[in-house]
């Protein structure tokens, strides 16, 4: 009985012991004015938490253990000084804790993990790079957008041509 109890106490303040740092961090992207949602993994209970936090630049808390810090790599010299990807990361065996999503009307969407929370904490700043899809700004505005067209089908034409005529359209 003794030793469960020992056991317990034990548990209790080691788990108390654990430092719990918190910052409060900017989140922006380049271009700004992405919708930034930010999914946060509980390891008490195994789930993810998303949280919508607005239009870029933005503001959130984190909150790391100090045994959550996964690697202290620093950013390619390619990449803005405060830029930080999953890619600097090394062999790791804890999933992040948090997992940043950008999305903006004519660039692809960009997931990047927080990773190396000693740097984030110097700096203060995450940045994410969104790419242009090339599909977005080919795309020319039309009068025809949304609009009713009335094809007419004849027989003569072939079904390839007939298809060639509603893309056309």
């Amino acid at each position: 009985m003794k030793r469960i109890l020992l056991c317990i106490l034990f548990a209790l303040i080691t788990s108390g012991c654990s430092k719990i740092e918190k910052k409060v961090i900017s989140i922006d992207t380049k271009p700004s004015g992405a919708n930034i949602t930010i999914n946060e993994y509980d390891e008490r209970t195994g789930k993810d938490i998303k949280k919508e936090l607005g239009t870029s630049p933005v503001q959130y808390e984190i909150a790391i253990p100090e045994f959550a810090r996964y690697s202290s790599a620093m950013p390619n010299d390619d990449e803005d000084d405060f830029s930080l990807v999953s890619t600097h990361t090394q062999k790791r065996t804890r999933r992040p804790k948090y997992v940043v999503k950008a999305q903006k009307d004519g660039y692809f969407t960009e997931e990047k993990a927080i990773v190396n929370y000693d740097y984030l904490f110097k700096s203060g700043r995450f940045r994410l790079i969104l790419e242009k899809s090339p599909m977005w700004w080919a795309t020319s505005e039309s009068s025809a957008t949304n609009q009713w067209i009335n094809l007419i089908i004849n027989p003569e034409i072939t079904p390839m041509e007939m298809w060639q005529r509603v893309v056309d359209a």
